[in-house]
């Protein structure tokens, strides 16, 4: 046999989805291990849909949006592979979703306990997030070793954090 493994974020889980692995392979999936302080790191994000103060069509779009965070649209768009549940209790917790996608039951837990989005308090996070591409692309790519390769990232990303409030 064969074996495979793969950590990634909870959006990922939807490709291929249930239905085109069709039972082709076993497949699993569960989270990371907790933490010291008893809690499972997450970096959970949801799916924003907002409404432009520039739009020209504010009531039809606030009807859109009321459509589409609608719990039986929702798991419409579940249950078919169209992406992650919106973060409303209603479709967090429907018992077709809970019952039918693996990965929303192992993952549903995770809504109740994230915690905020890590950010540098000097609000530095888009000069950070380039940096962080730069520095570890070579190390994901195999062009420097792994512990050098840290070491710089490190070195780069720590003069990022001690730079005064943008």
């Amino acid at each position: 046999g064969k074996i495979a493994m793969v950590q990634a974020g909870y959006p990922n889980h939807f490709v291929p989805g249930e239905k085109a692995i069709a039972g082709k392979f076993k497949w699993g999936i569960t989270l990371m291990p907790k933490g010291p302080k008893g809690i499972v790191g997450t970096q959970f994000t949801v799916n924003g849909i907002t409404i432009s103060s520039a739009s020209k069509q504010p009531d039809a779009t606030w009807e859109y949006m009321k459509f589409m965070m609608d719990p039986v649209t929702q798991e419409e768009i579940v249950l078919n592979n169209g992406g992650r549940p919106a973060a409303r209790k209603a479709v967090l917790d429907n018992p077709k979703i809970m019952s039918t996608v693996t990965s929303h039951k192992a993952m549903r837990p995770l809504y109740d306990t994230a915690l905020g989005w890590p950010s540098p308090a000097n609000s530095r996070w888009p000069e950070f997030t380039t940096a962080l591409d730069q520095v570890m692309g070579p190390i994901w790519t195999g062009a420097i070793e792994l512990e050098p390769g840290m070491k710089a990232a490190t070195v780069k990303l720590q003069e990022i954090l001690d730079k005064p409030k943008s």
